[in-house]
């Protein structure tokens, strides 16, 4: 907005602010650099000069929304989350994402106490400072976090399954780059022979899902996959959240 756009978001924001109770926001990211788009500056302009509520709907380096709904689901299938072990599985797609419901995730299920296993291929490593703080988490509530994992170590013995698709950071804002690295991960999917490895395992996902390259079928389809579950649990913790915050 602070280009050829004739409003700021300055403006827009104190504006809406005077129609509306909650402003729900979800920013386009520029996709050219990740250091400057993991900076989410307009979203945080946005609740800088908003004067109600403003929701995160997903920004390049968060999304709460899901975390909230992922957290939800969790214990409504393991009852008590702490000392659970969790598995985030990188999985093959077209159409990765940026690492924002991942880092929700990491971040919601170590402050739980969850023991965290993050799989993916060479390059795929999630944003540092995040890690960073992930770590510090992870120290303070006694939970464990391991990366740079193969999905065979990650998911032996967990309890959850995570599958997510995103951006290598390295070739951010490089397509050529990134479907040439993307090519090589084809064998990057969920498949029943590697939940089998965990401890009864469920599967998570964010959805959509890319049926037969991310997750197969037989998994999506199977008694252990939570992902309609998952997807249901949006809607009531985002009712339960505008009603924290209207109340």
């Amino acid at each position: 907005m602070d280009g050829r756009a004739p409003e700021h978001v300055k403006d827009a924001a104190a504006v809406l602010s005077r129609y509306v109770n909650a402003l729900a926001i979800r920013p386009k990211p520029q996709g050219s650099s990740w250091s400057v788009d993991r900076r989410d500056a307009e979203i945080r302009m946005w609740a800088q000069y908003a004067r109600v509520p403003v929701i995160n709907m997903e920004s390049v380096l968060w999304h709460p929304l899901q975390a909230l709904a992922d957290l939800m689901t969790l214990r409504e299938t393991l009852g008590s989350v702490r000392g659970k072990r969790l598995a985030v599985v990188w999985t093959h797609s077209p159409t990765p994402a940026t690492p924002a419901a991942v880092h929700s995730l990491v971040h919601t299920a170590l402050s739980q106490g969850m023991h965290v296993r993050i799989a993916h291929p060479g390059g795929y490593e999630l944003d540092g400072e995040v890690l960073a703080q992930s770590s510090a988490i992870a120290e303070e509530s006694g939970a464990t976090l391991e990366t740079g994992l193969t999905m065979q170590e990650a998911v032996r013995g967990t309890h959850v399954v995570y599958a997510r698709s995103w951006h290598s950071l390295e070739d951010y804002g490089n397509p050529t780059l990134s479907a040439s690295r993307r090519a090589r991960t084809g064998s990057w999917i969920v498949d029943e022979k590697l939940l089998a490895q965990g401890a009864d395992a469920r599967l998570m996902h964010a959805m959509p899902v890319r049926r037969n390259l991310e997750v197969t079928d037989e998994v999506l389809d199977g008694p252990r996959s939570l992902v309609y579950q998952q997807a249901e649990n949006r809607l009531h913790s985002q009712k339960a959240l505008l009603t924290m915050l209207l109340s």
